[in-house]
């Protein structure tokens, strides 16, 4: 990441220190010193140590530090940038943040003037034009039951933007928790999606209009539109804060701000607020029981200025609704669901390595961290940017007996021991989840999903079915050392079997299973192999090998012939036998 040390002392920001405890982190809050409200989703960042961290919606923040004068650095739009030498201590920081003034005269607009105002957001908006880019991101989202949390979800993602928008976001590592008072799980499936999905100058069925995402003859007619504040940032731009909301006749739509930086034509910010909401991206589970009332929505995008074009920064998204359960039933129930999430981008000049995974279009973003085996070595190495003041907080929630987490799902991946239960799928969460290997043994049956293809009587058998094992690799490097992760996961969505299934399928299939994670076993070492000897062709050796692999299962299908060549299906066996103690002829009582 380039940083851009901008010092600005004339910021008001108090020190209480207190005792003189030795720390190696930085604890603090931030508030407006106006108002004396927290000031959520500000970056600080650790000049020194070039690391960074967001303050929470409380305004709440923990920073690593180096020695005893790192340079500090605050950042936001609204606020003079603070700029400060940190001493350690283990007393919490408060920062007050200084509103940017206003430095230029107060205009008031009568409504005959609000044309000028639309043809100035509709200039700015032809001039922030596609410029693509990339960053790494960082996704957050907490879910509160009334006062009880039921669901935490964090990831990282490389981004792709075209202009303010995120066009595409790729999952490099994610967990989540899910808990409940009670018999019931609440999961926002979709919610890296719905927050991708809302682009700023496009209309939407899935959610409110704005004066941005509209025609300007459209955006005339359904808002009312006037200056709240003009003033000068730290730069010296002129900067013009609009207030919008909407008529009477469209009183469903957004209400919100703008922040226009006249000088460079550029878009700072903006927020995005309906209550009552009746378009929105959210359907219950089970649309035939279930119903979800009125929504208040709050969305926040902000935006990096380079030049004279603006960018994706952050998303700030912020739900409130009702959920109404078993409605009609004599044990119908209403439950208050409240949601908060975040995603930044961050470091403008990196990417990370993207775990090797082909996945379904259409694929939830939960279904994604199933995908993945959790990788725990990301987690406890990743010197990215993240929510530090809950890390402590989060990892009891992912840890906690009462949680189902990818992380204790994965749990008996990780050792190689016999897993008792599926826990996810026992829960009922997943309907079709992607199938790691293990010991325990799948039936096909339940792993696919019911088909009403009807074959042609003439079909060849090859084209009746089709197997999908993946092999998942994923290469992180940290701290001058490589860590490689892989797995073999059965993708439910890419395999169909069109003929009868008994005993003898099910043996085969797991013989399949079985031999790709021989095949994965063998990856693992050469992998290990490379990192020692030639690191930079970890790449290359995984794409060589899987060409290879490929061929191999392929030779394997054609020799077992769905189970029905008995002397192949002994042979592989003992094979798999040898080298993994399982006997799947025994067990599927073909012996």
């Amino acid at each position: 990441m380039k940083w851009c040390f901008i010092c600005c002392m004339c910021c008001l920001f108090s020190i209480s220190w207190g005792q003189q405890a030795t720390t190696n982190e930085l604890k603090g809050q931030i508030i407006n010193v106006r108002t004396n409200e927290a000031v959520g989703y500000v970056t600080i960042d650790n000049l020194t140590l070039k690391r960074g961290t967001i303050s929470d919606e409380n305004g709440f923040f923990k920073l690593p530090l180096e020695g005893a004068n790192d340079s500090i650095r605050i950042t936001s739009i609204e606020y003079k940038t603070v700029a400060f030498v940190a001493v350690k201590s283990a007393d919490l920081l408060t920062v007050y943040l200084e509103p940017l003034s206003q430095e230029i005269e107060e205009i008031t607009i009568q409504p005959k003037d609000q044309t000028y105002l639309f043809e100035l957001l509709h200039k700015v908006s032809k001039q922030l034009g596609n410029d693509h880019r990339t960053a790494k991101a960082y996704y957050y989202l907490r879910t509160f039951r009334d006062t009880s949390q039921v669901e935490l979800i964090e990831g990282y993602y490389n981004l792709k933007m075209k202009g303010t928008d995120m066009d595409e976001i790729m999952l490099k590592a994610g967990r989540f928790g899910l808990s409940t008072p009670d018999d019931r799980y609440f999961s926002s499936v979709n919610g890296v999606k719905a927050i991708a999905n809302l682009r700023l100058f496009e209309q939407s069925a899935l959610f409110p209009e704005t004066p941005l995402s509209v025609k300007k003859k459209t955006a005339k007619q359904h808002f009312d539109l006037s200056i709240e504040s003009k003033y000068i940032n730290e730069a010296g731009d002129s900067i013009y804060l609009l207030k919008y909301f909407p008529y009477v006749a469209a009183k469903g739509n957004f209400s919100g701000k703008i922040w226009l930086n006249l000088t460079k034509s550029t878009l700072q910010k903006i927020t995005m607020n309906c209550q009552q909401c009746l378009v929105h991206p959210f359907r219950p589970m089970f649309l035939e029981y279930d119903s979800i009332g009125p929504i208040n929505l709050s969305i926040t995008k902000t935006f990096k200025e380079d030049g004279r074009s603006s960018f994706f920064q952050e998303t700030d998204f912020t739900y409130e609704l009702d959920y109404y359960s078993r409605l009609g039933k004599d044990y119908q129930r209403h439950y208050p669901i409240q949601t908060k999430a975040v995603i930044v981008a961050y470091d403008y000049d990196q990417q990370f390595t993207i775990p090797s995974f082909q996945f379904d279009d259409n694929q939830s973003d939960y279904m994604k961290l199933n995908a993945f085996p959790y990788n725990r070595f990301f987690w406890e190495n990743a010197n990215e940017l993240r929510l530090n003041q809950q890390v402590e907080e989060n990892d009891y929630y992912f840890k906690h007996r009462a949680s189902v987490s990818n992380q204790a799902y994965f749990k008996s991946i990780l050792s190689d021991t016999l897993h008792d239960k599926n826990l996810i799928r026992n829960k009922g969460f997943f309907g079709l989840p992607y199938i790691h290997w293990s010991k325990n043994r799948i039936l096909l049956k339940e792993m696919l999903p019911d088909s009403t293809v009807e074959m042609n009587a003439n079909t060849v058998i090859a084209d009746r079915y089709h197997l999908e094992v993946q092999l998942f690799v994923d290469i992180n490097r940290y701290n001058d050392s490589i860590h490689v992760l892989t797995d073999v996961v059965f993708d439910p969505y890419k395999t169909y079997y069109y003929l009868p299934i008994d005993l003898t399928t099910n043996c085969f299939i797991n013989l399949f299973f079985d031999f790709c994670e021989l095949q994965r076993r063998s990856l693992q070492q050469q992998l290990e192999q490379v990192i020692k000897s030639d690191p930079e062709n970890v790449q290359s050796t995984y794409e060589a090998f899987l060409a290879i692999a490929e061929k191999e299962q392929d030779q394997f299908l054609k020799s077992v012939d769905r189970g029905l060549n008995l002397k192949a299906m002994e042979e592989w066996n003992t094979k798999i036998y040898n080298q993994l103690g399982i006997d799947n002829l025994q067990q599927f009582g073909l012996k």
